[in-house]
């Protein structure tokens, strides 16, 4: 069994495309909404990476639980 981390924490990658006609900026921002809408315990942490993370300094996705 093979455990990912990220630091000293245990990690789970999701990986998304763009759908036609959409910017990264609406897919960070469509995901930030979905992330609210569900009740994800405090423990759970999430951000984005690569040019996602570098782009016009997007929200961690779950900031809204903790």
């Amino acid at each position: 069994m093979v455990v990912n981390h990220q630091g000293e924490l245990p990690a789970v990658t999701l990986s998304f495309d763009l759908a036609p006609g959409y910017a990264l900026s609406d897919a960070v921002t469509g995901i930030a909404r979905a992330s609210q809408q569900v009740n994800v315990p405090p423990s759970i942490q999430g951000s984005f990476q690569g040019t996602a993370a570098a782009s016009s300094n997007p929200p961690r996705i779950w900031d809204c639980c903790c």
